[in-house]
């Protein structure tokens, strides 16, 4: 899979854009800055986003060429990021906890995704954030992006489930037309989530 992201990632343009998902936008816009955890970050859009915001970002993919256009990106907008190389299903943060986690249109097949979004609800503070925006099911008709397994696209119920226990303030599908770089472009079928983790 390394190779595979880093062949992807081999080109001097931003495969998925240098502007924010805008739901991710729309969570930073709205919400005092802390620290924030985004594995799977890739070529840095929304890294560089909430840096230029005000939030100390830590971010972590298994792609070096992804991570070398991130820090670029985040030189031309004068921030500093910390990226990490590494499997995002196995993060080494046992003693870190983060304000807010974003995990933005990020895939696996449902066994690998419970187990690691139930880490990632382990790594918020109490009353911390998480924000994820990913394709549903429905979006398997589509030709804008996502993966071509139904299994590892979403349902409201699948959301539901992950996030059982928190406290759920937005959760809703979205249809829409993405525009994030070459290989997000079209109508798509979206849902969006912002969970708060109890105190």
């Amino acid at each position: 899979m390394q190779q595979t992201w880093d062949e992807r990632y081999n080109t001097p343009d931003y495969i998925y854009g240098t502007e924010p998902n805008q739901f991710f936008k729309y969570f930073i816009d709205s919400h005092v800055p802390g620290t924030i955890f985004l594995p799977g970050e890739g070529e840095g859009r929304n890294a560089v986003y909430a840096a230029k915001n005000g939030w100390m970002v830590e971010a972590l993919d298994q792609s070096r060429n992804a991570r070398n256009k991130a820090l670029a990106l985040a030189e031309q907008h004068a921030v500093s990021i910390h990226y990490e190389l590494g499997n995002i299903l196995e993060p080494d943060f046992s003693r870190k906890t983060f304000d807010a986690v974003g995990l933005i249109f990020i895939h696996m097949t449902p066994g690998k995704r419970n187990k690691f979004y139930h880490e990632m609800i382990g790594l918020l503070n109490p009353g911390g954030y998480i924000v994820v925006e990913g394709f549903t099911k429905s979006q398997i008709n589509n030709t804008s992006g996502g993966p071509k397994d139904i299994d590892m696209l979403f349902s409201r119920k699948d959301m539901e489930d992950l996030f059982r226990g928190m406290e759920v303030l937005e959760l809703y599908e979205y249809r829409q037309f993405l525009e994030e770089g070459s290989l997000h472009t079209g109508k798509a079928d979206t849902i969006r989530l912002i969970a708060r983790k109890k105190e």
